[in-house]
């Protein structure tokens, strides 16, 4: 389901600006990506060696990219601030589901869930000014949720 949430231009001071929804004009799932300890490896090349991602980051990139195009999207917003002249401040709410509440840190898988949202959307998230992030368990379904708003009045 799309929701299409209106744009409305504010006027202050001379100054025009898109005022923004607060409600998330993106919400997606993605599988679980792998630890940092598991997301690269030592790339071996002719003229050297390098660090690159591992095939199990490659994997989790593939199927999140693969998951996120059934996300909920407002396209003609992710449009709007795309093509906005101004930075738009963004938020984003990240829960990761894990097998067990011990065994992983959160902070791990946090940029590489928003690397694949925002791939996905093709925004820079070299917006994104908040970050709430929430572990929970689930041992039979390990996921990710992401969802991205605007942050008004910033």
């Amino acid at each position: 389901m799309i929701v299409e949430f209106p744009i409305q231009t504010v006027k202050t001071d001379d100054v025009s600006f898109p005022h923004f929804p607060q409600q998330p004009f993106f919400s997606g799932v993605m599988p679980l990506p792998p630890s940092i300890n598991d997301a690269y490896q030592i790339i071996t090349y002719k003229g050297g060696k390098r660090i690159g991602p591992s095939s199990d980051l490659q994997q989790f990139k593939n199927d999140a990219a693969l998951m996120l195009t059934q996300a909920e999207a407002n396209w003609s917003l992710i449009n709007a601030i795309r093509d906005s002249k101004r930075k738009v401040p963004l938020a984003v709410e990240i829960r990761v589901y894990f097998r067990s509440q011990w065994k992983q840190d959160l902070d791990d898988v946090l940029k590489f869930i928003i690397d694949a949202a925002f791939t996905r959307i093709q925004l820079n998230d070299n917006q994104v000014i908040e970050l709430h992030s929430i572990k929970e368990v689930d041992p039979i379904e390990p996921r990710a949720t992401i969802e991205i708003k605007c942050v008004v009045g910033h």
